[in-house]
């Protein structure tokens, strides 16, 4: 692994960087800590914005080299050597030219080689299209506890409705008098009220429960603080920079 190396002092800044004001040093080094932080996670898309960025605000020409590794990972030749040839012109007198002399030899050798792959390769034929996996919801556990909460509760008003109307039922039979508990069909009805009764009160305790519970999900995933990303240097990807 190509180990990333930007080191400068402010005891002896590039001369390119003295005319920077302090803001624009600090607005550097923020950007470079950023883009550390993308590298470490292998996001080079996103570390190279950010090390061009810090490049620009502080004109450091070390920072060239990191952003060539960039270029290097995601396999953008051009960028990758247009940055080396600028850190070489920048930097007449760098120790490491040979080094990078032979890096730029390397990356113009893999480029032409993908150039030529890509050439004699014949074009994919009905190769679907890609898949993005669907964005996961944020309060998809407290709509389904919710929902099933909702969903017992209306159960509940459909088997209150239903022993509402065998009771009155059994009214409109008995006439107002004493219902004969020997007559069977009228025990039946009954029971079948009575059970009925239940049935609503026990639904209606689950569903209140379960509503309730959906209601609280949703206000702690609403309070949960979404993840941040930690900007510091990577000392495992091997950058490197004192501002």
């Amino acid at each position: 692994m190509v180990a990333l190396l930007a080191t400068i002092t402010l005891a002896s800044p590039p001369a390119a960087a003295q005319n920077a004001t302090q803001a624009d040093e600090e607005a550097a080094k923020a950007h470079f800590l950023a883009g550390s932080a993308y590298y470490e996670q292998a996001n080079y898309a996103d570390a190279v914005k950010e090390f061009n960025e810090a490049h620009r605000l502080s004109k450091r020409p070390d920072l060239l080299y990191n952003i060539s590794v960039c270029y290097e990972r995601l396999g953008h030749w051009d960028e990758a050597i247009g940055a080396l040839r600028q850190y070489l012109s920048d930097r007449p007198n760098a120790p490491d030219r040979a080094v990078i002399e032979s890096r730029i030899t390397n990356f113009e050798t893999r480029r032409d080689a993908e150039k030529a792959e890509e050439a004699t390769t014949p074009p994919p034929i009905n190769a679907p299209p890609p898949t993005v996996p669907p964005a996961k919801r944020r309060h998809s556990t407290s709509y389904i506890v919710g929902g099933i909460g909702a969903g017992l509760l209306l159960g509940a008003l459909g088997t209150g409705i239903a022993a509402q109307l065998t009771y009155s039922d059994l009214t409109d039979k008995c006439k107002g008098k004493i219902c004969d508990g020997r007559d069977q069909t009228l025990r039946d009805e009954q029971a079948f009220g009575k059970a009925l009764t239940i049935s609503t009160d026990v639904l209606i305790g689950l569903g209140a429960a379960a509503f309730a519970t959906g209601v609280i999900l949703f206000i702690l995933e609403a309070k949960k603080p979404a993840p941040r990303t930690v900007v510091r240097p990577s000392s495992s990807g091997g950058l490197y920079v004192t501002f």
